[in-house]
């Protein structure tokens, strides 16, 4: 399936189209954005990579005795 949207990596909001296919996604520029014409940084086409990565935090952390330790969702908004 295919979905246009933007991109919210930069303050260019660039059309992207965004395609999936058996559980594969990409990226690309939407060549019918005027903004664009297609073209997109490389921050947006590296995007999934980032929102992809085995280093990215997924869930809330907090720093007990020097080391940052998993904590519920709950627990998290609480200390706010």
């Amino acid at each position: 399936s295919t979905q246009f949207s933007f991109c919210r990596t930069c303050i260019g909001f660039c059309g992207v189209e965004i395609t999936s296919e058996e559980g594969e996604f990409k990226v690309a520029g939407d060549r019918s954005n005027p903004k664009n014409a297609g073209h997109i940084c490389d921050a947006a086409s590296t995007s999934l990579e980032r929102a992809q990565s085995a280093q990215r935090i997924a869930q809330p952390l907090k720093r007990e005795g020097g080391e940052l330790v998993p904590v519920s969702w709950e627990e998290a908004i609480a200390t706010i």
